[in-house]
């Protein structure tokens, strides 16, 4: 589309033009002709003229923009067009946007719920099977000596991966001692019993 020239030499596109107005100068008796864009910018043009001379210019400005009459009607409806669709896709790009922004976060803290849900059930798991082998170790007095070294070793081997799923837990056992103790003073075949001499809380 043409462009409006300016006496500076600059151009000034037609269809952004609001109106023409002739403005006097606030100090002194002389006139000139003000530009509004529909942006809300001012342009000041044809200064120091008398107020017919104003006239006149503005006059002159806007014959020329008649004659592009038809070409800033054709801008102003395109350009309505492009501002209706731009919004639009816009809106469109800002929801989709969201909605994959969205998606990540629900899906990270999905998966972090699952994780915690998954090692929750490890740990629960975990502590009944402890609370098992202290149950053993406490209330059966004449466990073999093969399965009682068995459940130390596994107490202690679990309360270490317990340890590792829950941090904050302390543990309330303290390492399982055996001593040898013998049961007569002459035990048949030399037999002997192992005693626990301290033993842990249940897992909690």
């Amino acid at each position: 589309m043409q462009r409006l020239k300016l006496p500076d030499g600059s151009y000034v596109n037609p269809g952004e033009v609001d109106r023409l107005q002739v403005k006097k100068h606030f100090f002194g008796k002389n006139y000139y002709v003000q530009i509004l864009l529909d942006t809300g910018r001012e342009i000041d043009v044809c200064t120091d003229l008398s107020e017919v001379g104003a006239q006149e210019a503005r006059r002159q400005y806007e014959e020329q923009l008649e004659t592009l009459a038809a070409d800033i009607s054709a801008y102003r409806e395109g350009r309505a067009a492009g501002v209706s669709r731009g919004k639009k896709i816009g809106y469109a790009n800002g929801r989709k946007d969201g909605y994959d922004e969205g998606f990540a976060a629900g899906l990270r803290e999905a998966q972090d719920q699952t994780s915690r849900a998954g090692a929750e059930a490890v740990l629960s798991e975990l502590k009944l099977r402890l609370n098992d082998f202290y149950d053993e170790m406490r209330y059966h007095e004449h466990l073999v000596d093969a399965r009682r070294q068995s459940l130390i070793s596994m107490i202690d081997l679990l309360e270490s991966i317990v340890a590792v799923f829950d941090p904050p837990r302390r543990r309330a056992q303290t390492r399982m001692t055996t001593k040898q103790v013998r049961t007569d003073f002459n035990p048949p075949c030399g037999a002997l019993t192992y005693q626990i001499t301290e033993i842990p809380a249940r897992s909690t």
